[in-house]
């Protein structure tokens, strides 16, 4: 999808226009045009009460082949319900089989006159309802989906285009970021193993000079003591891989790097404790995590972030077989604590846990894993929130306010004592869950935060938004993405 900046919206050519009205008012200052829309305004049941959309073929005063009037109130919205708006005109639109779509800036005014805000949350709405997955379809009517390869953007105030060109940067590296994390998450388990984590992140550092990646097999995590993300692989015939990216974006390349870490299991099967069959369906999803960890990553660097930047994948197979892990298995990981194995199909923990001691290397300024670690997340905050869980109140703020921003929702959960005395073991240092089902997302939480006590540490819980049932959605990479932006400011 590319984009055009103009400033007339009666000049622009295109398959439907799009322009807000506003309590019945328009802004269109060209006569011709604005008599157009107030006669349909008045001869048809249009307002935000009343039917919300209002399409107008070969409407006069306008060079689009089609106008779409959208009623809506005069009133400040939240950056999440301002996206959800945007989607729904796109989605309109779509369903309006346009091929491309111009859309009035300033007729949108709901985001405290913010044009660069307004343009990226507009672009990444329209890449999300123009977003569809066939690469495996042969058929030609799936081949033929709508795509939008055109999006005007429309403002008169010529002192507006630096903001909006900011924005339309910003919305399209977010956009193709969410579209890539989706697309690997989609991919089926067969094609997106481990290995092809890997070969991604190599083309990642072949097309990005400041990028360099490293993939340790198996044979170097043995060496390094990297035995809990080995445990979870071992019974696959699928190689585990430590996946690590570096971008330096930095001035100063000693400048202290943002890690970030993703859980990669391209397939989880529950291991010995197998997962029933209706669970284990869309389990490919289990690497959505490390999707959007890749992605923002790919995004960053899209952005040129003035930052340094780390990104680790623990990705692996997790298989029943007769070499699997079994339950009761005690393993020494990388920090040189010892876990008791109580239930392998809490086997995210496990790859994270060496993962996020491999990021102390790096001596971070921060270091922010994503995993979809647990269903209890779920049951907390359904599909609309990620759960934000960490040990630096000040990583937690900036990650809330970026999610706030990028209309990625999510909401911080507890981490205390009390809850992490739940994970003591009697023969090792840590078991992998407690006893009884309570507090999973929290526990879950706790195990990892033993891994990271030398630096500012946070964890997304993202079962519920990363894959929601069998979609793979795209999130939490606006939030990641906005965070990184923010943190190159500072």
């Amino acid at each position: 999808m590319r984009y055009t900046l103009a400033h007339a919206a009666t000049s622009s050519k295109c398959d439907i226009l799009v322009i807000g009205i506003t309590d019945g008012k328009c802004h269109i200052k060209d006569k011709e045009a604005s008599q157009t829309i107030k006669d349909a305004i008045k001869n048809n049941p249009f307002g935000s009460k009343q039917q919300k959309y209002l399409l107008l073929p070969g409407a006069t005063g306008f060079s689009a082949k089609r106008v779409l009037l959208v009623a809506q109130e005069n009133k400040t919205l939240s950056p999440f319900n301002f996206r959800a708006m945007a989607k729904d005109i796109i989605l309109e639109c779509k369903k309006a089989h346009a091929a491309s779509i111009a859309l009035d800036l300033e007729s949108f005014q709901q985001l405290k006159n913010d044009p660069s805000h307004t343009t990226r949350l507009f672009i990444e709405a329209a890449s999300e309802a123009y977003y569809h997955y066939h690469t495996y379809k042969n058929t030609s009517r799936d081949r033929n989906t709508p795509s939008l390869p055109k999006f005007h953007l429309i403002d008169s105030n010529r002192k507006n285009a630096g903001a909006i060109k900011k924005g339309a940067e910003e919305g399209f590296a977010i956009a193709d970021a969410a579209s890539y994390a989706r697309d690997l998450g989609y991919m089926p388990p067969n094609d997106c193993t481990p290995s092809h984590l890997a070969n991604e992140a190599k083309a990642i550092a072949k097309s990005h000079p400041k990028v360099k990646a490293t993939v340790l097999d198996e044979a170097k995590m043995k060496k390094l003591g990297m035995n809990a993300l080995l445990a979870v692989g071992q019974g696959s015939d699928e190689p585990s891989k430590c996946i690590i990216m570096e971008y330096q974006g930095h001035t100063d390349k000693k400048a202290q790097p943002i890690v970030l870490v993703g859980k990669g299991i391209t397939f989880d099967t529950g291991g010995i404790n197998l997962k029933p069959s209706a669970a284990i369906t869309w389990m490919k999803l289990d690497m959505c995590g490390a999707a959007s960890m890749i992605s923002a990553f790919r995004a960053a660097c899209q952005l040129q972030l003035p930052i340094n930047l780390v990104c680790i994948i623990a990705s692996a197979e997790n298989m029943p077989s007769a070499k699997a892990t079994r339950p009761s298995d005690i393993v020494e990981t990388l920090s040189g604590q010892t876990v008791e194995i109580l239930n392998t199909d809490a086997e995210g923990r496990l790859v994270l846990c060496d993962a996020l001691t491999y990021a102390e290397r790096f001596n971070p300024k921060a270091v922010v894993n994503a995993a979809t670690l647990t269903g209890a997340i779920i049951v907390a905050l359904g599909h609309h929130m990620s759960g934000v869980f960490s040990n630096d109140q000040n990583l937690a703020n900036d990650l809330l306010s970026a999610s706030e921003k990028a209309a990625d929702p999510a909401w911080q959960m507890p981490i205390n004592e009390h809850f992490d005395k739940l994970l003591d073991s009697d023969i090792a240092d840590i078991k992998n869950i407690p006893d009884g089902a309570q507090a999973g997302s929290v526990t879950a939480a706790c195990y990892l935060s033993r891994f990271t006590k030398n630096y500012p540490w946070a964890h997304l819980d993202v079962a519920g938004t990363a894959m929601k049932g069998k979609e793979a959605t795209g999130r939490v990479v606006p939030m990641l993405v906005e965070y990184l932006i923010q943190q190159s400011n500072t």
